[in-house]
């Protein structure tokens, strides 16, 4: 026999066997992919609000702010717990930025026009109250935007007219009036 042919046959029996062995005997192998989301903020700001200029009158005025300068609350909601929250807004009372003379918030109001989603999940479950009333002897804080539970993931924009009666006989000046959000972390139930 060819010694080259032996030793060919014996070296392919033996790669053969060797990797049957081995496969017989190898434990399956696994692992567990990982990861962690991590929680982000949930914020909430206000903008717009222009009411224009008017002229002095002895009467009460009723003035409105103009679609470009309306009102918006946006809420951002990057937590990805799915808790819902509430969003509020107080207002303080107008002063004159020379004269000093001021009139009160309950003659603000905020009237619902819609939410949109910016980003995220869909608007479904966020919702904003019709109309807004500013009571400062009453309830100066308001609530205005809320996210049921499981809804809410994302960022939105919540926009309010707004209508301010001026008082009649109110000096002339700059009238400002400063409205603050605040946002908790789960709704309310109102």
């Amino acid at each position: 026999m060819n010694v080259r042919k032996i030793f060919g046959t014996a070296l392919a029996a033996t790669v053969l066997a060797g990797s049957l062995a081995g496969s017989a005997f190898a434990a399956d192998a696994t692992t567990k992919g990982k990861v962690v989301i991590k929680p982000g903020t949930i914020t909430a700001s206000i903008s717009g609000g222009d009411f224009g200029a008017t002229n002095y009158s002895f009467e009460d005025q009723k003035v409105k702010t103009s679609d470009e300068q309306n009102f918006v609350i946006n809420v951002t909601d990057l937590r990805g717990t799915g808790q819902g929250w509430t969003v509020s807004v107080a207002a303080q009372d107008f002063e004159g930025a020379d004269t000093g003379a001021t009139f009160e918030a309950d003659n603000l109001s905020l009237h619902a026009v819609g939410i949109t989603t910016r980003e995220g999940q869909a608007a479904d479950g966020v919702e904003s109250a019709s109309v807004v009333s500013f009571k400062s002897s009453e309830t100066p804080v308001q609530d205005v935007v809320t996210a049921k539970p499981k809804h809410g993931m994302g960022s939105y924009d919540a926009e309010f007219i707004g209508e301010l009666v001026i008082p009649g006989g109110t000096l002339s000046d700059t009238y400002t009036s400063t409205l603050t959000v605040s946002v908790v972390t789960a709704p309310t139930g109102k």
